[in-house]
This record gives C-alpha cells, sequence and structure tokens, in this order.
C-alpha cells in the first residue's frame, strides 16, 4: 500500500517535471536564432518594385590596388520577375570578373525597398533595407582579384 502511494506520488512529480519543462520551452531564444524581431510593416514602408529588369540601386569605384589596368568593381541590385515576393538580382563584377546572384528580403519583408551603400572595408558594398526611416544592414558583396563575394550578415524577421 505505502508502495501503491509512493508510485503515485512519483508519477505526479515526474508529471509536474515534464509540464515545467514542456512549458518553458516557448522562449525567445527559438525567436533570436531568426534575428531581431521588427515591428510590423506600415505604410510608410511600402515599396513598389517596377517592372523586372529595372536597376533599383547601383555604385561601383576604381579598383587602386592595380595600377597596370584600369579596373572598377560595381555593383547593381536589378528586379525580377520574383521582386514582387521580396527578391531581387545582384549583378557584381571586379575588372573582367563577373558574378549573378539573389537575395530575398527577410520573412514579412516583402515590401522593404533594398538599399546600397560602401562599407568601410576596401572593394566592399552592403545591401540593406530601409525600415522606419533606418538601414539595415543584410547582405555583403566583396570583390578581389581572385573572387566575388556575396553573403548574408544578418538575419531578420517581421512575422
Amino acid at each position: 500500500m505505502l508502495f501503491a502511494y509512493f508510485c503515485a506520488l512519483m508519477n505526479r512529480i515526474l508529471l509536474a517535471i515534464i509540464i515545467l519543462v514542456l512549458g518553458s520551452c516557448n522562449n525567445n531564444e527559438a525567436r533570436n536564432n531568426r534575428g531581431p524581431r521588427l515591428l510590423a510593416i506600415n505604410d510608410a514602408d511600402q515599396y513598389d518594385p517596377p517592372p523586372p529588369g529595372t536597376i533599383v540601386a547601383a555604385d561601383s569605384m576604381e579598383v587602386t590596388d592595380d595600377p597596370l589596368n584600369h579596373f572598377s568593381f560595381s555593383v547593381k541590385i536589378k528586379t525580377n520577375e520574383y521582386s514582387s515576393k521580396g527578391t531581387y538580382a545582384i549583378e557584381a563584377a571586379y575588372g573582367p570578373n563577373n558574378a549573378d546572384g539573389m537575395f530575398t528580403m527577410p520573412r514579412g519583408g516583402n515590401h522593404l525597398k533594398p538599399v546600397l551603400r560602401k562599407s568601410k572595408e576596401p572593394y566592399t558594398y552592403i545591401i540593406g533595407f530601409e525600415y522606419q526611416h533606418k538601414v539595415y544592414d543584410y547582405y555583403v558583396v566583396k570583390g578581389s582579384k581572385n573572387a566575388i563575394e556575396i553573403k548574408n550578415i544578418k538575419a531578420y524577421t517581421f512575422q
């Protein structure tokens, strides 16, 4: 009889521990892995992309490391058939080398405007987006003699 009472008590304690553990799983740690959660997009942040093939941002700089050649490093962000869903094309060129890629705006941010700016690092551009009158860094495009690198540097979500 004492053993049955002890087993019932242990089952209740075990059940309480399981409920506490499962209840604590809904914390912000999982959400933080997707990047900062930004507020909902308002009308001021809405951007309707122009027709496919339109350049929405572009910039270039001279390559000064190679005095023999007159190279430049350029980056263009262009609309494509998926830009209404937040995906844009990237065209980068470093001297005779070209690279193409695509990037997609953060989840829930389909109608954000892409922004291109020079980085403090040489031959580097930052692709970001404007949200509530502030620019957020999102991708980096680096050029060198050997390669053109396009990669994601931060993650955000609007959902």
